[in-house]
């Protein structure tokens, strides 16, 4: 990453965060991994981790060697629809309110 995104992230939308992204690192338009590398040590080093450090472990998730977020959070749907005994509170609260949606669309 030769260009430097300034300025304090946290105050800034996803989708302002993304889009600045895209606008300055035209090679990560075609690469989530390279986009939430970028984005993500931007955001460590706001938080006062090294910068050499978050570039290195970044690099991993770039390249494949870390699973994705959005696998792992795949995964974790997936095996709690599932396996009940991996649900957490938010499932019931989610399998609870979309039965009374249900009930009002029926009725």
């Amino acid at each position: 990453m030769s260009k430097e995104i300034k300025g304090n992230l946290w105050l800034w939308s996803p989708m302002q965060i993304v889009k600045k992204f895209l606008s300055t690192y035209i090679g990560h338009r075609d690469d989530d991994r390279k986009l939430c590398a970028a984005v993500w040590i931007t955001q460590l080093t706001e938080l006062g981790i090294n910068k050499d450090h978050a570039v290195q472990i970044m690099k991993y998730y770039a390249d494949g060697k870390l699973s994705s977020a959005e696998s792992i959070r795949r995964s974790r749907q997936k095996l709690q629809e599932q396996y009940e005994g991996l649900r957490g509170s938010k499932y019931k609260q989610r399998q609870e309110h979309a039965k009374d949606i249900q009930k009002k669309i029926n009725t």
